[in-house]
């Protein structure tokens, strides 16, 4: 009997950690349309409970390439509240990866801090000038 008391508290602890869990938003400001030679791309995720990662990267011709990646320690169990918004700038363009003049795609990732470690994405077509 107390170990099913324990495994119905257990359930309800579990399933309130994961409902309390929010959703993420991430956006480059302003929008990337080109990307030259070195291009400084300035991002803002936003989660009530924080910001686990950001991460982007650049899809050209079936390749991709990692141009930006920020990790903080997870908070599974005990995440702050009402958090502000985390803005980071990284710097990205033909000096730093081998890519070629014409269209890519910009994809930046955002994943919270909390225990559903829900993820956002947001996708830019760009040019990539000499």
């Amino acid at each position: 009997m107390i170990i099913v008391v324990l495994l119905g508290i257990l359930i309800i602890d579990l399933s309130s950690l994961w409902f309390q869990s929010s959703k993420t938003t991430v956006a480059a400001i302003p929008e990337p349309k080109t990307i030259g030679s070195s291009t400084s791309v300035n991002v803002k995720a936003t989660n009530p409970h924080g910001v686990r990662s950001v991460t982007a990267w650049i899809e050209q011709g079936g390749a991709r390439f990692l141009v930006f990646q920020q990790k903080n320690p997870a908070h599974y169990w005990r995440w702050k509240r009402d958090q502000p918004p985390t803005f980071v700038r990284f710097d990205t363009g033909t000096a730093k990866e081998p890519l070629k003049q014409g269209r890519a795609r910009l994809v930046i990732e955002a994943v919270a801090d909390d225990f559903r470690s829900a993820s956002a994405k947001s996708t830019y077509d760009v040019t990539i000038a000499p």
